[in-house]
């Protein structure tokens, strides 16, 4: 985030600290809960929000992505797709770019 312009390292610089850390509490609270469906969707929408993120970022020149990155970057976002069997287990699947991620 230093190497950010100062135009845009409060905005989105700090936005993608941000998503990033709330992605990372949301995984650590479904591996901490039997239902975790809430949290888990909750990490899709943080892994939607940075890849946005990185995507502007990427558009205005202010960080630059090798070819791999780029390709991730531009699939579609992840989805939740999720079947919770008596309220027990839950499998989550997502596209398959982000196994990339």
């Amino acid at each position: 985030m230093e190497k950010f312009p100062k135009s845009y390292r409060f905005s989105i610089g700090q936005s993608l600290v941000t998503a990033s850390i709330e992605l990372l509490m949301d995984l650590v609270d479904a591996t901490y809960q039997v239902r975790n469906a809430g949290s888990l969707a909750a990490a899709v929408r943080e892994v939607n929000r940075i890849r946005y993120l990185v995507r502007l970022a990427k558009d205005l020149r202010v960080i630059n992505l090798d070819e791999e990155a780029e390709q991730v970057m531009m699939s579609s976002p992840v989805e939740l797709d999720y079947q919770i069997i008596e309220g027990e287990e839950l499998s989550l699947s997502a596209s398959p770019a982000l196994a990339d991620f």
